[in-house]
């Protein structure tokens, strides 16, 4: 944690997939991918180091995003009432033409209202208040700006607001069917 500046994690820089989707619960990455963040987020099972997390950035169709750990972390409610944090991202092994898929589920879509325009074959986004009530789209690259090719920074953690992991059931959790077949899902 400290300093505030951005770290270029390498990661797709050749370019990437990305599917936003609705009907999964975690953030799925390819394995190669995994390991590489793995040396970033060190998720500490009581939750105590939530503020010393990075924030992922990720460029999409130009515009940056930033996912920080209040979306990724997950705080799993145990048998006995107490809870336990974990990671909100896995692994999912699909190519695309423009290179490794990254599924966006809800840990991104708790930070963005998605909108699917059919029409126009576009997908847009909002930043969505935690009354998911609709916030300007604030572009994260003006906050500070990565380096134009690079599709996924992570921004070292800085003093941030008082800020909880969401509480999920771990027992709902949510994989597409097509990305369960052959995969072998690793979490962080």
């Amino acid at each position: 944690g400290g300093g505030g500046g951005l770290e270029d994690t390498g990661l797709c820089t050749d370019g990437c997939g990305a599917i936003v989707d609705s009907g999964t619960s975690m953030i799925l990455v390819p394995s190669k991918h995994i390991k590489v963040l793995a040396k970033y987020i060190q998720i500490k099972t009581d939750c105590s180091n939530l503020k010393q997390l990075p924030t992922l950035h990720l460029t999409l169709g130009g515009h940056t995003t930033a996912i920080p750990p209040r979306a990724y972390v997950l705080r799993v409610k145990k048998s006995d009432g107490s809870f336990r944090c974990r990671s909100g991202i896995s692994t999912l092994e699909k190519q695309s033409q423009v290179g490794p898929v990254w599924v966006l589920g809800l840990p991104f879509m708790r930070e963005y209202i998605t909108v699917f325009d059919r029409t126009e074959r576009q997908v847009r986004f909002a930043g969505a208040a935690q009354d998911c009530s609709i916030l300007p789209f604030k572009d994260a690259s003006t906050t500070p700006a990565p380096t134009t090719n690079t599709s996924l920074v992570l921004h070292n953690a800085q003093e941030q607001e008082d800020e909880e992991a969401p509480e999920v059931d771990e027992r709902l959790n949510l994989y597409p069917s097509w990305a369960r077949a052959g995969g072998v899902n690793i979490e962080l």
